[in-house]
């Protein structure tokens, strides 16, 4: 429903102001994609621990993985290529919990921009298991 919504500008649920909960339901709709892909059901408590450094390995995987494996024929790549040096640049920019809730909303648009995000769904994980 998320990425629906998204992908046709439709307005998005209202979010919690309390970060705990807005990040559980962020983690909870990523862990969802996952599972539309047959990646299994994944503990969304296994993401609420990630440090922002963990945060930035992340990425930083992510976005060598993303040069290496994607073609450049994609005209997704370089959007994704793009989020993920942002978000190790703004890193030293802001506060841990507003980088943390940054850091889970451009996992959610990474995800979210391919038509079929199963590669990059695998890459994310990959990338979450390695950091």
């Amino acid at each position: 429903m998320w990425s629906y919504r998204q992908r046709h500008r439709l307005p998005l649920p209202t979010e919690s102001n309390i970060f705990n909960e807005r990040l559980r339901t962020r983690w909870t709709i990523i862990s969802q994609v996952f599972e539309n892909y047959g990646y299994g059901d994944i503990p969304v408590t296994m993401f609420m621990r990630l440090s922002c450094a963990d945060y930035a390995t992340i990425f930083s995987l992510l976005h060598d993985d993303v040069r290496a494996t994607i073609s450049d024929k994609q005209p997704w790549k370089q959007s994704i290529l793009r989020h993920c040096s942002r978000s190790i640049y703004i890193l030293r920019t802001l506060p841990t919990h507003q980088y943390i809730i940054q850091a889970v909303y451009t996992l959610l648009l990474i995800l979210m921009k391919p038509k079929n995000p199963y590669t990059i769904a695998f890459m994310v994980l990959g990338a979450i298991h390695r950091c």
